[in-house]
């Protein structure tokens, strides 16, 4: 029988499909040609970590896990903000690269809660 789908891991998962469909919208709203190339590239780095999670959807609960969270959420608010006026291109990836990073923690937790 399959393990249940991780809510914790889903949620993240959910978390950066909803920001990469922002960046999306972003994307076809700038012009500048710098700033274009820079969203495309966190774009990429936010669908491989959704891929990653995608790999770990099935891992164990675990409250290790779930203090990762707010973590997340914090860092995904900063990314938010910086998207407010994402022209500001060096705030953007430092917002996006602090989201990796955390998200990240939780891929790396995950792996180890797979079950075998």
């Amino acid at each position: 029988m399959a393990s249940p789908t991780n809510e914790t891991i889903r949620g993240i998962h959910v978390l950066l499909v909803k920001r990469v469909d922002t960046l999306s919208t972003q994307l076809g709203g700038t012009t500048d040609p710098s700033v274009a190339q820079g969203i495309v590239l966190e774009m990429e780095e936010l669908v491989h970590r959704i891929n990653l999670l995608q790999k770990v959807m099935f891992a164990g609960a675990s409250a290790q896990l779930d203090l990762l969270v707010p973590a997340v959420e914090e860092a995904d608010a900063e990314l938010a903000d910086a998207l407010e006026d994402v022209e500001k291109i060096a705030l953007f990836i430092k917002a996006a690269a602090k989201l990796l990073a955390k998200v990240d923690k939780v891929v790396d937790l995950a792996k180890t809660l797979v079950p075998a």
